[in-house]
């Protein structure tokens, strides 16, 4: 049996998330990109709650881990300093080597809704043999994943041209297809239109097809 690894999700969770995600004539722009965020989280934790590679799911959140625990699954939630996206994933990678020490960490930003547990798999299978690797994004210049084994102290590195700073510090590029579910972050509202044919999780399809349905009604509805 392969070994199982630990997986990070840093998730804002907090009103300024997803600031780019505004869906076009939302009255509450910033509460409904938080609801779509939210419900990338979920799907995305409940992917890897179906990953047979993936043993726990640690959260680093300022709001909490409620709603995206799994039943009969190790869902742990740590709080979010709210410095920034490697400060949060650095404490989810120590607090997950403190629970155990044995297993390698994946960190995954909370922004891939399109993402199944194979897909997780499939990743960590081919991260096997590699001490730190990284899976850059689909425009090749940021990261959308980052595995580390027990024994590499590497830090993350993730903001503008992430990719090539984890190149530098010792991460190697995963070989992962242009296409692949884990390469595809959503950021924008157009993202989310490119991405919505390949099919996302059940609770980014329900809130996003709720907030369609909110905006097509709103002009009819009140000012």
């Amino acid at each position: 049996m392969k070994a199982k690894w630990s997986a990070i999700v840093p998730f804002r969770g907090t009103a300024g998330s997803k600031s780019r995600l505004i869906v076009p004539g939302s009255a509450r722009p910033s509460e409904n990109a938080l609801r779509l965020a939210s419900a990338f989280a979920a799907d995305l934790i409940e992917a890897l709650a179906a990953a047979r590679r993936v043993g726990s799911v640690l959260i680093v959140s300022a709001r909490g881990g409620a709603g995206f625990a799994s039943d009969g699954f190790d869902c742990e939630w740590i709080l979010d300093s709210g410095k920034n996206l490697n400060t949060a994933a650095e404490a989810g990678i120590a607090a997950a080597r403190a629970h155990h020490p044995d297993r390698g960490a994946v960190v995954l930003p909370a922004d891939l809704p399109l993402v199944r547990g194979s897909d997780i798999d499939e990743m960590l299978d081919t991260a096997d043999d590699h001490s730190s690797a990284y899976v850059s994004d689909r425009g090749g210049t940021g990261t959308s994943a980052l595995t580390l084994r027990p024994d590499f102290q590497g830090r993350p590195r993730f903001g503008a041209d992430s990719a090539a700073a984890h190149r530098r510090n010792g991460f190697a590029p995963l070989p992962v297809d242009p296409a692949h579910p884990v390469r595809w972050d959503i950021d924008t509202y157009d993202d989310l239109v490119a991405a919505r044919p390949f099919g996302f999780g059940p609770r980014t399809e329900e809130v996003l097809e709720n907030l369609l349905r909110e905006t097509a009604i709103a002009p009819a509805s009140g000012p």
